[in-house]
């Protein structure tokens, strides 16, 4: 998948994730759990999802919450063609 594929598809997931909040400022580098678009369920929701989005299990240990503040930060962490599997 695409950075861009990614970041489509991540704000479409969060606008129905978030449907109570505005995402049009939402840019690859913005902060979503500062700008109240992630929380503690609000990521585990997140990580269901893009587990299917992307047709494995993600990683999950050590510092995680680190990897799942930025659209950037999750791609690629989690997502980029050579990211832990």
């Amino acid at each position: 998948m695409t950075r861009e594929e990614f970041y489509t598809l991540f704000t479409a997931l969060l606008t129905e994730l978030r449907s109570d909040l505005d995402l049009s400022g939402l840019e690859p580098d913005t902060h979503l759990w500062e700008r109240g678009y992630l929380d503690s369920i609000g990521m585990l929701e997140t990580i269901e999802r893009l587990e299917v989005l992307v047709g494995r299990p993600l990683e999950l240990c050590g510092d995680l919450l680190p990897t799942f503040y930025t659209m950037d930060r999750i791609y690629e962490a989690h997502i980029a063609p050579g990211a832990r599997t």
